[in-house]
């Protein structure tokens, strides 16, 4: 089941990789007449402005990556079959992906800490 996982979660961050390179080329340009690739962190030349896209970017992965982990928690559930081992694997997920998108929520309030005790 972990396997499944994780080819769920690697492919899904090819797609989201793929997208960013294939959206990145076509910015200076036309599509296929070679564009360029353009620097995310270009505006920032402070820590603050680091930290909030480092944010933004963890809440865009975050988002999907949460909706995934409660679908596969809750059909680890259904499917337990009876079998508490399986049913609590299933609650540990949904357990975990809860408290990791509480994390990053709470990632964007320390920035805005961190921006405020840098300005």
């Amino acid at each position: 089941m972990k396997a499944r996982i994780a080819k769920i979660v690697l492919g899904l961050w090819s797609f989201w990789g793929v997208r960013v390179l294939v959206l990145a080329q076509t910015v200076g340009g036309s599509a296929g007449s070679g564009g360029i690739l353009v620097n995310p962190l270009a505006p920032c030349d402070n820590f603050p402005c680091l930290a909030t896209k480092i944010v933004g970017f963890l809440l865009e992965i975050a988002v999907p990556l949460t909706a995934i982990m409660v679908l596969v928690g809750g059909f680890m559930m259904i499917t337990a079959g009876g079998d508490p081992e399986k049913f609590s694997k299933g609650k540990k997920t949904l357990l975990y992906a809860a408290i990791g998108f509480v994390v990053v929520l709470f990632a964007n309030g320390i920035v805005q800490v961190i921006r405020s005790v840098f300005q």
